[in-house]
């Protein structure tokens, strides 16, 4: 074989092996979404707001999915302040009207909702906008309380 076709089957070879590692890296620290079934948008039936409880966190607040509802400390009573790739790793709790919303027994304070400079509506509770965390995959998962200091469990 020739040099030049030696070297260009090398140059190939580390074009693939370059891909494949480039591909296996972003697949790796990508941030994962919610599955379906946490209802992100609900377009259907009555969103609910419910409690789940942990040995470690003790009660916290759910969607009717059953997916731990998250707050941010850097927002105000009626305010979002979580957009873009906030929005993407704490994608807002979101439903299609601002009536009809109930809570089980075991949630005391007020639900209630705010419109995002998007126009979506976004549920919240005693003023604050709840949020889910994209790393949390199963029902009860609650790995996004105390990240950056900032996030933590919604308190019923």
């Amino acid at each position: 074989m020739k040099t030049s076709t030696i070297v260009g089957i090398v140059i190939i070879v580390l074009i693939i092996v370059g891909g494949v590692f480039w591909y296996m890296q972003s697949a790796s620290t990508s941030v994962s979404t919610p599955p379906a079934s946490t209802d992100l948008t609900q377009t259907t039936g009555t969103p609910t707001l419910s409690t789940g409880t942990s040995a470690n966190l003790g009660n916290y607040l759910t969607a009717a999915s059953g997916m731990t509802l998250y707050t941010y400390q850097n927002d105000t009573p009626g305010t979002s302040t979580c957009s873009g790739d906030c929005a993407t790793t704490w994608p807002p709790y979101t439903v299609a009207s601002a009536t009809g919303l109930t809570t089980d027994p075991s949630v005391t304070g007020t639900i209630g909702t705010i419109t995002r400079a998007d126009g979506t509506i976004q549920v919240t509770y005693n003023g604050m906008p709840l949020y889910f965390y994209a790393q949390d995959v199963n029902p009860g998962d609650t790995t996004g309380d105390g990240v950056g200091g900032v996030w933590s469990i919604g308190r019923p």
